[in-house]
Formats: structure tokens, C-alpha cells, sequence
């Protein structure tokens, strides 16, 4: 009877099958779909347990015993005075980024799911969680990195110049501060065999063409040109999990805007402030990761109406480990700057206590408008802001991101900017004149970061 009724020319399964045949499903598709895995840039670990809050890993420190000399008066006798021990960490990674919205099939019959339609849902789910897992990553390491070095802290980056420059000797540069290690941490060197390079899909070509292909001869450049990949006999796999090849021992895999803008949403400010970061070469060692699904997903009666449920649960959360920050090489470009350092000075914030990244769902929902009645008059409204600056710049200048506004303001002369603009308030910059964009950067409480602009008025 139920084939009768289905609408659906697909083949079913009843809802109790569904549950372990979705799960794998997700599951196989999650670990073909990160672009980082476990041991290739980050160290990983899964639990099919999603009712902790946290997945614990352990991580062995390094041994620092200082050498010692025979007959020496200090600690110079047959046996030595100290014992050494091996020692580990044993660190709770929060699993407490969730995605966990049902997701309803319309119009199937209660009992009955047709498994072609079943599986294209749960792809798309798995795609989101990949999407999630990899903004999380690199929103991860970038707080960590610069967050770190707004506070004094040593960290790795390397600027690449732009233009006709070697973007080859850049990553050739980045990865080798990783062979530098983390002295304080007794890290002589970070292992060779667990590192990734992390790149824009964009830079891909300029890697090609200003660094690879002039190593090579024709044949060594054939294979490149015609797969498309950064070393000769690399099978790309771009859809997969963005492998494109490998450089200086290290496989590279690409990301694409969309996985950005979602890191960038984790982090509170603008795609474009990510995509001044070229890339990072990162040692496993240093970070971690946590994945938690169940085996089983629960499949229930849509309380909409006809049709069947899924209530898909995924846990996941990532760390630097505190102090290995340096187990991440970053490569920006020449007009990067550090934005906590900016916002930090603009605001007089007194530290960067209030930034950290979390999940977009989970963030403040600000927004702003802005608008202006005659010359030097500027309003920004934001009701949600506890920060709001202000700057005026001629209408050929475009600010489309916080460090544009950072350099911006910092250019800007006296009489026309300011940091200190109430929501819905207006302000008066005497250096604000007719014509110009009027360019207003409100922040939540929670550091998120948003945009608006005006043309002042005449």
C-alpha cells in the first residue's frame, strides 16, 4: 500500500532503516568533505557520544632535561639528581558548536522514505557540517595567531608583496618558521609529517605561475597545465577536500570563498577582512579538533504535518593549544593589519577580552544604517552597538571591510572622523564636506563588526 501511495518513483526503506543509513551517510561524507584531517594539519577526534560537552585528547608534552657532566660539582655524581617523567595534557576539546535544526520531508508517506530524495537531504546537511567544520578551523587558528599577537605574543606571518613576487618563496618561508618550533614549549622543531597548507582558491594560479611553473621543465610543466595542480603526478581533488597537489613536502589544499565568509562569520568581521589571509601552514601537533554524531539519527513524524522528520545532531569544536600558537604559519598579503589591534586602539578597549569566535547562530544580530541631513551632519544608527566610529573619505575611496576602515581612520584627519558616535545621534565632522562617503563601523559587545555608509549631504 505504501508504494501505492508514494508519489515517489525512488525505492523506500521504513523510518527505522533511515536512521542508520542517513547516519552513515553523514559520516562518510563528513570525513571525505574536511579539507584539514587528522593528522594533516590539525589532530582530530570523533565520539559517537553527543551528550557530552566536551571530547577529551591527549596530548604528549615534550621531555626538556637539561644535559649534565660527569664529575662535574653540580649534579655531576654516577646517578642524577632529577627524574624525569613523561608527561601529557589531557585537554577537554568543547564540543559545543551544534547544528541541530530538523529538517522536514514534505508529502511521504509516514512510514515509508524514499531513500533517493532521503540521501540528497542528508548530503546537503553533510555538506553544511564540512562547511562548518572547515570555517571553524581557520576561524580558529586566525584568532588564535592574531589574537596572540595583539597581545605581544610571538606568532608566525609572513607577508607576500603581491604582484609579480614569488607567492613560492612566501610558502617556502612560512613553512620553514614551523622547522623554528616553539622554544618556550620544548618544541625543537614542529613534525614534518603532520603539516598542511591551507591556501585560497584564488591564489592557486599566482602559485602556478609565479613560483612552480619555473622550476620545472616542459613535461614537469605539461602535467601541471593540464591537471591543474601545483606538482607534477598530483591528482586534484578539488570537489573532495580541496587537495590540489603539494609543495615543499607539504600537501596543499585550496578553500573557497564560501567556507571564508562562513569563517568570517564565526569571527564577527568581513569576508574581506579574511581574504588579506593568502594562507597558513599548520602542524597538527598544535591544534585540535572534536566531532561528535551519533550512529543513529532520529527519524520522527513531522509535527508540521504529512511528511517525515529528521533531527540530525552534530557537535564539533577546535583549539590552538595554548602556547603552540607558532604551530601555525600564516602568509597575508601587503595590506594586511591586525584588526583586534585596531579595534582595540579605536574602541580604548583596554585588551581584546571581548573578542573570540563563535558560531554566526550564536552571535549578536547587529546591523546599521546610516544617513546624513546637510554637510558635516552624520547619524549611524545601530541599536544593537556598544562601539559605533565614524570617518569621512573622498567618494573614489571604498572601505568594504574593518581593516579598510582601521587605515581609513587612521588617515583620516582629526575633524573628520570620530569613535566616540552614539546610535540614532547625530554627529557633526566638520571634515566630513558635501560629496563625501561617510563610512560608520558599529560593534556589538561581542566584537561582531558590521559596515554602513552615506554620501553627505550638501
Amino acid at each position: 500500500m505504501a508504494t501505492v501511495l508514494s508519489n515517489y518513483g525512488a525505492p523506500t526503506i521504513n523510518d527505522i532503516a533511515a536512521r542508520r543509513v542517513l547516519s552513515n551517510t553523514l559520516l562518510e561524507n563528513v570525513f571525505q568533505g574536511t579539507i584539514e584531517k587528522d593528522g594533516e594539519g590539525i589532530t582530530q577526534r570523533f565520539s559517537a557520544d553527543v551528550s557530552g560537552a566536551q571530547i577529551r585528547i591527549v596530548h604528549v608534552k615534550p621531555i626538556t632535561q637539561n644535559a649534565r657532566e660527569l664529575g662535574a660539582s653540580i649534579n655531576g655524581g654516577n646517578f642524577p639528581t632529577g627524574v624525569q617523567e613523561g608527561a601529557t595534557d589531557s585537554l577537554g576539546v568543547d564540543v559545543i558548536t551544534v547544528l541541530d535544526d530538523p529538517i522536514d520531508l514534505a508529502n511521504v508517506n509516514r512510514d515509508m522514505i524514499p531513500v533517493d530524495l532521503a540521501g540528497q537531504y542528508m548530503k546537503t546537511y553533510s555538506d553544511l557540517v564540512n562547511v562548518n567544520l572547515n570555517a571553524m578551523t581557520i576561524a580558529g587558528k586566525y584568532f588564535a595567531t592574531f589574537s596572540t599577537a595583539a597581545t605581544g605574543g610571538e606568532v608566525n606571518v609572513t607577508t607576500y608583496a603581491g604582484g609579480t613576487a614569488d607567492l613560492k618563496a612566501s610558502v617556502y618561508a612560512a613553512n620553514s618558521l614551523l622547522d623554528e618550533g616553539a622554544i618556550n614549549m620544548g618544541v625543537s622543531m614542529f613534525p614534518q609529517d603532520d603539516r598542511c597548507f591551507v591556501m585560497q582558491s584564488v591564489y592557486r594560479p599566482v602559485l602556478i605561475n609565479n613560483g612552480v611553473l619555473i622550476v620545472g621543465g616542459a613535461n614537469y610543466a605539461y602535467d601541471i597545465i593540464e591537471k591543474g595542480t601545483i606538482s607534477a603526478g598530483a591528482a586534484p581533488r578539488k570537489r573532495e577536500d580541496g587537495y590540489v597537489g603539494t609543495i615543499d613536502s607539504v600537501p596543499c589544499h585550496i578553500v573557497t570563498p564560501y567556507v571564508l565568509q562562513v569563517a568570517a562569520n564565526f569571527l564577527g568581521i568581513q569576508l574581506n577582512d579574511v581574504k588579506h589571509v593568502i594562507g597558513y601552514v599548520s602542524s597538527g601537533f598544535a591544534n585540535v579538533r572534536a566531532i561528535a554524531a551519533p550512529r543513529d539519527m532520529k527519524v520522527i513524524d513531522s509535527p508540521q504535518g504529512q511528511g517525515t522528520r529528521f533531527q540530525p545532531l552534530t557537535r564539533m569544536g577546535f583549539k590552538v593549544l595554548d602556547g603552540y600558537e607558532k604551530g601555525n604559519s600564516f602568509i597575508v598579503d601587503s595590506t594586511f593589519s591586525n584588526v583586534y589591534t585596531g579595534l582595540n586602539t579605536l574602541f580604548s578597549l583596554g585588551g581584546i577580552s571581548i573578542f573570540k569566535y563563535r558560531g554566526a547562530g550564536s552571535r549578536v544580530k547587529i546591523a546599521a544604517t546610516a544617513a546624513s541631513s546637510a554637510a558635516t551632519k552624520v547619524t549611524i544608527t545601530s541599536a544593537l552597538a556598544s562601539k559605533i566610529a565614524i570617518v569621512a573619505v573622498a567618494s573614489t575611496t571604498t572601505i568594504n571591510s574593518v581593516t579598510d576602515f582601521l587605515a581609513a581612520y587612521t588617515a583620516a584627519g582629526a575633524t573628520a572622523k570620530a569613535a566616540d558616535a552614539v546610535s540614532g545621534t547625530e554627529k557633526t565632522l566638520a571634515g566630513a564636506t558635501a560629496g563625501m562617503v561617510a563610512y560608520g563601523l558599529a560593534m556589538a559587545a561581542d566584537g561582531t563588526c558590521v559596515l554602513c555608509h552615506v554620501t553627505v549631504a550638501s
